[in-house]
């Protein structure tokens, strides 16, 4: 039995990865190794631990190459850096959850209860792990959603240097066939955008008519004023869009809204 990782990480993320697990988890190998003597039934799970062992080794690998073939760059790395927290948090949550099956047995089947729950979970991380990578985008051309303007929500940091008022939560969407939508501050808006590769061009926008103080009728005034100069986009390996004038200069900074 491999000793507990030592790390800690925060109590809501090791709270969403052990829902619904508990000391059931060790049925699976447990069953399969029961028939037969005590030797054999130690034997059986020393075996089927380097088995799940080695098999998420191999996904883990396989995983990480699938995924840098979808993406690479800053965002690939990002990518990486969260792949690899996840996974230590899973080996924390594992060994921590197959200690408390210990505890929960007596006498000489607490090690192996103790085992079999580290075997069980393992094999269902593997599992977890070739879904995942079964659905990854594939070929050259991939791209994650990070690199991209369209899909999800942007959320505005600055326009033309002067800042905004955080409350308002200016945002922007920019769908996959070029539809923009959002929230200028006071109403809601929409329309089309011309995008090719990096070059960008609002058109005209529709919205609806609130009344809303002065301070947030000019900053939403502003938005959409800005928004006829924009010419180009980018974002950043930090993961800030800036959407750019002709002359490349930034008109609005935004930020991906979680």
């Amino acid at each position: 039995m491999r000793s507990p990782a030592r790390f800690f990480l925060p109590g809501l993320a090791l709270a969403a990865l052990a829902a619904g697990a508990g000391p059931a988890a060790a049925a699976d190998i447990r069953s399969e190794c029961r028939e037969g003597s005590a030797v054999e039934f130690g034997a059986c799970l020393e075996a089927a631990e380097s088995e799940a062992d080695a098999a998420l080794a191999a996904v883990v690998a396989a995983f990480r190459e699938a995924e840098e073939a979808s993406g690479g760059g800053q965002a690939g790395q990002r990518g990486e850096q969260a792949f690899r927290r996840a996974q230590q948090a899973f080996e924390l949550y594992r060994d921590l959850d197959c200690e408390l099956v210990g505890l929960r047995t007596t006498g000489l089947d607490r090690i192996d209860a103790r085992r079999a729950c580290w075997v069980d979970h393992t094999r269902e991380r593997t599992q977890d792990l070739e879904t995942l990578m079964a659905e990854l985008p594939t070929g050259p051309t991939a791209r994650l959603l990070e690199e991209r303007i369209e899909g999800g929500t942007w959320l505005v940091e600055d326009i033309q240097s002067r800042g905004v008022m955080d409350y308002l939560q200016t945002t922007l969407q920019v769908s996959n066939g070029g539809g923009v939508s959002g929230f200028g501050g006071c109403n809601r808006y929409f329309g089309d955008a011309e995008i090719d590769g990096e070059e960008i061009r609002f058109g005209a926008l529709g919205s609806t008519r609130m009344a809303c103080p002065e301070a947030v009728m000019d900053q939403e005034s502003r938005f959409f004023a800005a928004l006829e100069l924009v010419r180009r986009w980018r974002v950043e390996p930090t993961g800030l869009l800036h959407l750019l004038d002709s002359e490349g200069a930034t008109i609005i900074r935004l930020s991906r809204q979680a």
